[in-house]
């Protein structure tokens, strides 16, 4: 009787043991870059690296305008587009955010209007759902 409660308490240790570091965070050291010195590349990358961000930001702000009219003018198969561009652009986290909640906004207006009878909310459903589907 007093091996079984040793094994049982051991083995139960061994699990306990065996879960607690298999589970456990695992740090990972932080990659290090390699630097080599360019005097020319240093000054020019920084304004490089900023108009790309910077054309994201108008970009995606013109796509969101371009969909916002469209849904007020009820012209739903272009906000559709406009939707599913903003979708294919790199978005940073506040633009995807904004995205995501439009996208919400856009697909609740949709639902509303195919309920009235709306044909072209319906067209514009079905597009959403074969974008959906083709990813």
């Amino acid at each position: 009787m007093n091996s079984k409660h040793w094994f049982k308490s051991t083995l139960l240790t061994l699990l306990t043991t065996a879960t607690v570091i298999g589970c456990s965070k695992k740090e990972t050291p932080p990659a290090t870059a390699v630097v080599t010195p360019a005097a020319d590349t240093s000054v020019a990358a920084p304004a490089t690296a900023a108009a790309p961000a910077a054309n994201a930001v108008t970009d995606a702000q013109r796509i969101f305008a371009e969909a916002d009219a469209a849904l007020k003018a009820r012209e739903y198969q272009k906000a559709v587009e406009a939707m599913l561009a903003a979708q294919r652009q790199r978005l940073s986290e506040q633009q995807s955010l904004q995205s995501r909640n439009r996208m919400i906004q856009l697909q609740s207006a949709l639902a509303n209007a195919a309920a009235s009878g709306d044909p072209n909310a319906k067209a514009a459903i079905q597009r959403l759902r074969e974008s959906a589907t083709y990813r």
